[in-house]
Protein backbone atom coordinates (compact mmCIF):
# COMPACT_ATOMS: atom_id res chain seq x y z
CA UNK A 1 0.00 0.00 0.00
CA UNK A 2 2.67 2.10 0.92
CA UNK A 3 5.10 1.76 -1.85
CA UNK A 4 2.23 1.92 -4.41
CA UNK A 5 1.16 6.00 -2.77
CA UNK A 6 4.77 6.83 -2.76
CA UNK A 7 5.89 5.84 -6.38
CA UNK A 8 2.41 7.44 -7.51
CA UNK A 9 3.56 10.17 -5.20
CA UNK A 10 6.89 10.66 -6.96
CA UNK A 11 6.37 10.29 -10.55
CA UNK A 12 7.42 14.06 -11.40
CA UNK A 13 9.97 14.29 -8.56
CA UNK A 14 13.21 11.88 -10.11
CA UNK A 15 13.41 10.51 -7.14
CA UNK A 16 15.08 7.14 -6.67
CA UNK A 17 14.20 5.81 -3.54
CA UNK A 18 17.16 3.70 -3.88
CA UNK A 19 19.68 6.19 -3.47
CA UNK A 20 18.47 8.65 -1.50
CA UNK A 21 22.51 9.25 -1.08
CA UNK A 22 21.80 12.39 1.15
CA UNK A 23 19.70 10.41 3.86
CA UNK A 24 21.40 7.27 3.47
CA UNK A 25 25.15 9.14 3.97
CA UNK A 26 23.43 10.23 8.07
CA UNK A 27 23.16 6.13 8.92
CA UNK A 28 26.31 5.15 11.18
CA UNK A 29 29.25 3.45 9.31
CA UNK A 30 28.41 -0.19 9.00
CA UNK A 31 24.56 0.33 9.76
CA UNK A 32 23.76 -1.26 6.24
CA UNK A 33 26.22 -4.38 6.49
CA UNK A 34 24.46 -5.18 10.17
CA UNK A 35 21.51 -4.95 8.90
CA UNK A 36 21.98 -7.35 5.95
CA UNK A 37 24.01 -9.57 8.55
CA UNK A 38 20.41 -9.89 10.66
CA UNK A 39 18.33 -10.37 8.05
CA UNK A 40 20.30 -12.98 6.78
CA UNK A 41 20.08 -14.71 10.52
CA UNK A 42 16.54 -14.34 10.47
CA UNK A 43 16.32 -16.30 6.72
CA UNK A 44 18.18 -18.56 8.37
CA UNK A 45 15.81 -19.52 11.06
CA UNK A 46 12.94 -18.87 8.94
CA UNK A 47 14.54 -21.82 6.62
CA UNK A 48 14.84 -23.81 9.77
CA UNK A 49 10.82 -23.47 10.87
CA UNK A 50 9.30 -21.92 7.42
CA UNK A 51 5.63 -21.70 9.50
CA UNK A 52 7.44 -19.53 11.60
CA UNK A 53 7.01 -16.23 9.99
CA UNK A 54 7.68 -14.44 13.48
CA UNK A 55 11.11 -15.16 13.60
CA UNK A 56 11.49 -12.08 11.07
CA UNK A 57 10.31 -9.68 13.45
CA UNK A 58 13.66 -8.87 15.58
CA UNK A 59 14.49 -6.98 12.01
CA UNK A 60 11.91 -4.97 11.48
CA UNK A 61 13.06 -1.78 14.03
CA UNK A 62 16.37 -2.09 11.49
CA UNK A 63 14.42 -1.76 8.38
CA UNK A 64 12.24 0.89 10.01
CA UNK A 65 15.51 2.74 10.93
CA UNK A 66 16.60 2.76 7.45
CA UNK A 67 13.60 4.09 6.07
CA UNK A 68 13.46 6.98 8.21
CA UNK A 69 16.45 7.98 7.39
CA UNK A 70 15.87 7.82 3.19
CA UNK A 71 12.58 9.24 3.78
CA UNK A 72 11.56 13.16 4.07
CA UNK A 73 9.37 14.31 6.78
CA UNK A 74 6.47 13.77 4.25
CA UNK A 75 7.23 10.60 2.99
CA UNK A 76 7.86 9.46 7.00
CA UNK A 77 3.91 10.55 8.03
CA UNK A 78 2.60 8.64 4.92
CA UNK A 79 4.39 5.74 5.74
CA UNK A 80 3.28 5.78 9.37
CA UNK A 81 -0.71 6.46 8.54
CA UNK A 82 -0.15 3.68 5.39
CA UNK A 83 1.71 1.23 8.31
CA UNK A 84 -1.43 1.91 10.28
CA UNK A 85 -4.23 1.11 7.97
CA UNK A 86 -2.01 -1.79 6.32
CA UNK A 87 -2.81 -3.64 9.71
CA UNK A 88 -6.66 -3.44 8.99
CA UNK A 89 -6.85 -3.50 5.42
CA UNK A 90 -5.22 -5.24 2.26
CA UNK A 91 -4.50 -8.64 3.98
CA UNK A 92 -3.07 -12.48 2.40
CA UNK A 93 -4.13 -15.53 3.66
CA UNK A 94 -4.73 -18.94 2.64
CA UNK A 95 -8.02 -20.46 2.99
CA UNK A 96 -8.24 -23.65 5.69
CA UNK A 97 -10.84 -24.40 7.57
CA UNK A 98 -9.34 -25.13 10.61
CA UNK A 99 -6.92 -22.56 11.14
CA UNK A 100 -7.24 -19.95 8.43
CA UNK A 101 -9.53 -16.67 8.46
CA UNK A 102 -12.74 -16.56 6.68
CA UNK A 103 -12.22 -14.60 3.28
CA UNK A 104 -15.12 -11.62 3.20
CA UNK A 105 -16.77 -10.70 -0.08
CA UNK A 106 -14.06 -8.21 -1.22
CA UNK A 107 -11.46 -11.02 -1.51
CA UNK A 108 -10.10 -12.17 -4.56
CA UNK A 109 -9.12 -16.12 -4.70
CA UNK A 110 -5.48 -17.40 -6.34
CA UNK A 111 -3.35 -20.58 -6.11
CA UNK A 112 0.57 -19.94 -5.23
CA UNK A 113 2.73 -22.78 -4.16
CA UNK A 114 -0.14 -25.59 -4.24
CA UNK A 115 -2.45 -23.20 -1.82
CA UNK A 116 -5.35 -21.97 -2.13
CA UNK A 117 -4.78 -18.01 -1.15
CA UNK A 118 -6.93 -14.77 -1.28
CA UNK A 119 -6.16 -11.59 -0.98
CA UNK A 120 -8.58 -9.01 0.95
CA UNK A 121 -9.31 -5.48 0.75
CA UNK A 122 -11.36 -5.50 3.83
CA UNK A 123 -9.28 -7.46 6.10
CA UNK A 124 -5.53 -7.18 7.42
CA UNK A 125 -3.15 -9.11 9.49
CA UNK A 126 -4.58 -7.76 12.72
CA UNK A 127 -8.29 -7.93 11.73
CA UNK A 128 -7.30 -11.82 10.19
CA UNK A 129 -4.93 -12.89 12.92
CA UNK A 130 -8.05 -12.49 15.38
CA UNK A 131 -10.13 -14.60 13.18
CA UNK A 132 -7.65 -17.09 12.60
CA UNK A 133 -7.40 -17.15 16.75
CA UNK A 134 -11.26 -17.81 16.79
CA UNK A 135 -11.21 -20.48 13.95
CA UNK A 136 -8.15 -22.73 15.90
CA UNK A 137 -10.05 -21.96 19.44
CA UNK A 138 -13.22 -23.18 17.94
CA UNK A 139 -11.31 -26.70 16.71
CA UNK A 140 -8.79 -26.67 20.21
CA UNK A 141 -12.91 -26.84 21.71
CA UNK A 142 -13.90 -29.74 19.71
CA UNK A 143 -11.09 -31.16 20.62
CA UNK A 144 -11.57 -31.37 24.37
CA UNK A 145 -15.13 -32.44 24.39
CA UNK A 146 -13.64 -34.90 21.98
CA UNK A 147 -10.83 -36.04 25.02
CA UNK A 148 -13.82 -35.80 27.66
CA UNK A 149 -15.88 -38.71 25.99
CA UNK A 150 -12.82 -40.82 25.11
CA UNK A 151 -13.70 -43.83 26.39
CA UNK A 152 -10.20 -46.15 25.62
CA UNK A 153 -6.51 -44.56 25.53
CA UNK A 154 -5.37 -42.52 22.83
CA UNK A 155 -2.28 -40.38 22.24
CA UNK A 156 -2.84 -37.30 20.02
CA UNK A 157 0.04 -35.26 18.24
CA UNK A 158 -1.61 -31.19 18.62
CA UNK A 159 1.39 -29.27 17.28
CA UNK A 160 0.61 -26.03 16.88
CA UNK A 161 -2.96 -26.54 18.82
CA UNK A 162 -0.97 -27.81 21.77
CA UNK A 163 -0.87 -24.93 24.45
CA UNK A 164 -4.38 -24.36 24.08
CA UNK A 165 -4.93 -27.74 24.32
CA UNK A 166 -3.33 -28.00 27.43
CA UNK A 167 -4.94 -24.89 28.56
CA UNK A 168 -8.13 -26.44 28.43
CA UNK A 169 -7.69 -29.58 29.37
CA UNK A 170 -9.29 -30.95 32.76
CA UNK A 171 -6.44 -33.66 32.60
CA UNK A 172 -9.81 -35.75 33.13
CA UNK A 173 -9.49 -37.72 30.02
CA UNK A 174 -7.59 -40.57 28.54
CA UNK A 175 -5.61 -39.29 25.85
CA UNK A 176 -2.42 -38.05 26.23
CA UNK A 177 -1.41 -35.28 24.45
CA UNK A 178 1.70 -34.43 23.20
CA UNK A 179 3.10 -31.13 20.92
CA UNK A 180 5.26 -32.85 18.39
CA UNK A 181 6.40 -36.86 18.68
CA UNK A 182 9.65 -37.99 18.14
CA UNK A 183 10.13 -41.91 16.21
CA UNK A 184 10.29 -43.48 18.97
CA UNK A 185 7.79 -41.94 21.23
CA UNK A 186 5.36 -42.99 18.37
CA UNK A 187 6.58 -46.77 18.76
CA UNK A 188 6.46 -46.91 22.07
CA UNK A 189 1.96 -45.65 21.88
CA UNK A 190 1.84 -48.18 19.01
CA UNK A 191 3.24 -51.01 20.99
CA UNK A 192 1.08 -50.38 23.81
CA UNK A 193 -1.73 -50.43 21.81
CA UNK A 194 -2.71 -46.90 22.18
CA UNK A 195 -4.60 -45.53 19.23
CA UNK A 196 -2.66 -42.35 17.78
CA UNK A 197 -3.88 -39.14 16.50
CA UNK A 198 -2.55 -35.65 14.82
CA UNK A 199 -4.56 -32.80 14.30
CA UNK A 200 -5.09 -31.51 10.80
CA UNK A 201 -1.16 -30.72 9.36
CA UNK A 202 0.50 -31.55 12.18
CA UNK A 203 1.63 -34.68 10.98
CA UNK A 204 3.23 -32.44 8.23
CA UNK A 205 4.89 -29.82 10.62
CA UNK A 206 5.86 -33.30 12.50
CA UNK A 207 7.60 -35.03 9.67
CA UNK A 208 10.01 -31.94 9.32
CA UNK A 209 10.85 -31.09 13.18
CA UNK A 210 11.44 -34.78 13.66
CA UNK A 211 12.31 -36.72 10.28
CA UNK A 212 9.69 -39.67 10.48
CA UNK A 213 6.50 -40.16 8.42
CA UNK A 214 5.69 -42.47 11.38
CA UNK A 215 2.46 -40.03 12.50
CA UNK A 216 1.22 -41.46 8.62
CA UNK A 217 1.50 -44.79 9.04
CA UNK A 218 0.65 -45.35 12.54
CA UNK A 219 -1.40 -42.58 13.45
CA UNK A 220 -4.70 -40.95 11.26
CA UNK A 221 -6.21 -37.65 10.91
CA UNK A 222 -8.49 -36.33 13.83
CA UNK A 223 -10.83 -34.10 12.54
CA UNK A 224 -14.51 -32.70 14.01
CA UNK A 225 -17.22 -35.32 13.47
Amino acid sequence: LFFGIFKVSKLNSGFDFWQGKTQESALPKGFLLALIIIFIMQLMVFIRLPFKAEFFIPAIPFILIYFGKLFNQNDARLFAVTAVLSCFLFGFDYKNDFRGSPPTGASISFEAGGKDLYFDMLQGPAIIDHRKRLVKSKLVDDVIFWMLNQDKPAYLIAGWYWPEVELKDEKSSLVKTDYYATEQEIIEEHYNGVEIFYLPEINEANAKINAHYLADSLGKPWTPK
